[in-house]
């Protein structure tokens, strides 16, 4: 089973008991067109293998290593580039321009980095700061000094923490993720980068992945969404086409009815779909895992695994497995 030989130390990680269970879930883009209040009579599906991911390419094994960047050449201690500020540790406070405009963030780095380590970003929610989400989602505690920590800080427009919704070009948000990975890359050196979040801090992750797929290796938003941005272009089935390939994702969502299930959502409709590299893309296999209401995608190549987990009453609140799952998710990835 591929999830299980690729994930064999994530699942044991978060459950005594490997009670697999495989499933199979034919999703109907009939059934989506309806339920979006569409029309399925003009939707032509494509030839299996018709239509590849953005930036991927036809590969016969599963292992696809299209749109892996190749891990850094850098000093571990002092940085990466002729330009490297002081290297730091500990938690500070700093900011980068953009457009004209300060932009904050909280930074978390540890003290020792014998070897280039992954940098982490978290995006806050509608209600917290960048330094109220470090505190709220303790997704250092598991990490124990092995990764990079930055909590950028939303700038809230219209009750939104980030702007999942404006095309790439007029996006100060992520002009600000630009910016602030150009002068984290030079100031440390980093192996893979990641992004997780919560609420509107999930969206953004979603937004990220699928315009900066290129610079991310994987995702994984708690209680987001995936909003169609200003620009947006769809193929014939409704899926999004972002400019950059694919990428993992884990993908936390509340369950607020018995029947609700990550898989119904858009976001994991989303990247299992185009992490997929060919076959009919709205039909796959799922397999379960602990804890219950969690699920991994099996048509995924090993690289591009999607999971995602259904958290009954979650709201707007904070998963407490969250921490231990997102960074065992994380270190998946060598």
């Amino acid at each position: 089973m591929i999830f299980l030989s690729r994930h064999t130390q994530l699942l044991e990680s978060v459950a005594d008991n490997l009670a697999m269970k495989k499933i199979t879930f034919a999703y109907s883009f009939l059934f989506f067109a309806s339920a979006c209040g569409g029309s399925s009579s003009a939707v032509a599906p494509p030839s299996p293998t018709a239509e590849l991911r953005p930036g991927a390419t036809q590969l016969s094994s599963l292992a696809d290593q299209a749109s892996l960047a190749a891990l850094p050449v850098c000093e571990p201690v002092n940085g990466t580039g002729p330009d490297a500020e002081p290297v730091s540790s500990g938690v500070s406070q700093g900011s980068v321009l953009v457009m004209g405009t300060p932009r904050t963030y909280t930074l978390s780095a540890p003290a020792s980095r014998p070897s280039a380590l992954p940098l982490i970003f978290v995006f806050n929610d509608a209600h917290s700061t960048g330094s109220e989400i470090r505190d709220r989602l303790a997704l250092e505690l598991p990490a124990q000094g092995r990764a990079i920590f930055v909590y950028p800080d939303g700038d809230k427009i219209a009750h939104s923490a980030w702007d999942s919704q404006s095309a790439a070009a007029d996006n100060s948000d992520l002009q600000f993720f630009d910016a602030l990975l150009a002068k984290l890359t030079n100031q440390f050196c980093v192996s893979w980068v990641f992004a997780a979040g919560h609420g509107d801090g999930g969206t953004f992750d979603n937004y990220l992945g699928c315009q900066r797929g290129d610079q991310l290796r994987a995702i994984a938003p708690e209680y987001g969404q995936f909003d169609f941005f200003d620009g947006a272009v769809t193929n014939g089935r409704g899926r999004v086409i972002c400019p950059t390939s694919a990428i993992s994702a884990f993908l936390i969502e509340s369950g607020e009815a018995p029947e609700a299930h990550i898989w119904q959502n858009y976001d994991f409709q989303h990247w299992t779909y185009w992490n997929q590299l060919e076959g009919d893309r709205d039909n796959y296999n799922l397999t379960t895992f602990d804890p219950p209401g969690c699920v991994a995608a099996e048509a995924e190549p090993l690289d591009h695994q999607v999971l995602g987990c259904t958290i009954p009453g979650l709201k707007d609140a904070i998963w407490p497995s969250q921490a231990q799952m997102v960074w065992d998710y994380f270190s998946t990835f060598k």
